[in-house]
């Protein structure tokens, strides 16, 4: 596609692309896919194709799920009407259980109808890309890697998982596949104990004709490899939960679809507020109040010190001040030794008299 965008007609009798396609229809889909601007294939125009969206998804499963109402109905209110009990008091124990014991885990809050997969996000940035706050940076944290090639075998990420049966082995029913499914992950410690490595929305949807609690979770955990070693990981967990069920007794709700999606570790920036992880450069604002004022770097420090690094609150206090012709010792003083007729408010602000 990037070598030849304006392609319009190609010959592929013979070629193996061809031969080997299961029929016509999956054959001209595949070759559209690499040239979109394609209007002549093997000699035989092709008819226009209709600008919407498509799916990878045959269309004898689409003309099935024609009448399934998907449980998307988002209601008034995060953690609302009795989500924040029962969303957080999950939460409460869900992680514990599955750093210390997935085997109970599945069977306290999975049913045979529950789904689980896994997605694995090779894409996100682990590197600075905001070089004010050091956004993705990882920077002081724990080791961590961008390699998730382990997770790749589980992986159902739709983007890159474009088989049909495979889409379908990835996605794990019930307790027995979503047991084994766990067993094939590493085990993780998650950091309970620090409320900034989390955060977490919960809402209330409908699921058929129940009510249900999305739940999604962003945070990080530690990873233990083959060595030992304990590697940081970034992920996020969407939950849908229902309401209590006959196979899972004792508890106030099961997991109706559990996705999992990991990521390269990329910090906590994105839910922390700015005013916590931009701690202001003083530097920068001597130079600011420099550049607005005129001042030499000494006394824009000073006044920059007098009103408590508030910038803004040293510009008023300096536009207040008398205005007063400067001599050429006032000048030298702000560093600009060739203009000694220009004006700058200095009473009260340096200490020098009006």
């Amino acid at each position: 596609m990037s070598k030849f965008p304006q392609l319009q007609e190609i010959v592929l009798t013979g070629n193996p692309i061809q031969t080997n396609a299961r029929d016509a229809a999956e054959y001209q889909r595949d070759i559209l896919k690499r040239f979109p601007s394609l209007k002549v294939l093997d000699g035989v125009p092709l008819p226009a194709q209709p600008k919407e969206i498509k799916f990878g998804v045959p269309d004898s499963t689409v003309s099935a799920s024609k009448n399934v109402e998907l449980p998307g109905k988002i209601r008034q209110g995060a953690w609302g009407e009795g989500s924040n009990e029962i969303g957080v008091g999950f939460l409460g124990v869900f992680f514990p259980l599955y750093d210390t014991d997935r085997q109970n885990l599945i069977q306290q809050y999975y049913t045979p109808t529950s789904l689980f997969s896994l997605s694995v996000d090779t894409i996100t940035p682990h590197q600075p890309t905001h070089h004010r706050r050091g956004a993705f940076s990882g920077a002081n944290q724990a080791p961590s890697s961008s390699n998730l090639g382990n997770y790749i075998p589980q992986s159902r990420n739709l983007v890159r998982t474009t088989n049909h049966q495979t889409r379908i082995t990835r996605l794990h029913h019930g307790r027995d596949q979503i047991a084994q499914a766990f067993r094939n992950l590493p085990r993780t410690r998650h950091p309970l104990d620090d409320p900034n490595a989390f955060v977490a929305d919960g809402f209330q949807v409908q699921i058929g004709t129940t009510g249900g609690i999305m739940v999604s979770v962003h945070g990080e955990f530690m990873e233990t490899n083959e060595r030992g070693t304990e590697l940081r990981r970034s992920f996020d967990r969407t939950f849908l939960l229902g309401p209590p069920a006959q196979t899972n007794p004792g508890s106030q709700c099961v997991v109706v679809s559990d996705l999992l999606v990991l990521r390269p570790y990329s910090g906590r920036d994105a839910w922390i507020p700015e005013s916590d992880t931009a701690p202001v450069d003083p530097n920068a604002l001597i130079q600011e109040v420099r550049r607005r004022t005129g001042m030499n770097e000494h006394f824009a420090g000073i006044l920059l010190s007098e009103c408590n690094g508030d910038i803004e609150a040293g510009m008023r206090r300096f536009e207040e001040a008398k205005v007063c012709p400067l001599p050429q010792n006032c000048a030298k003083l702000l560093g600009d030794e060739s203009n000694s007729s220009r004006s700058i408010s200095i009473k009260g602000v340096f200490g020098m008299g009006g």
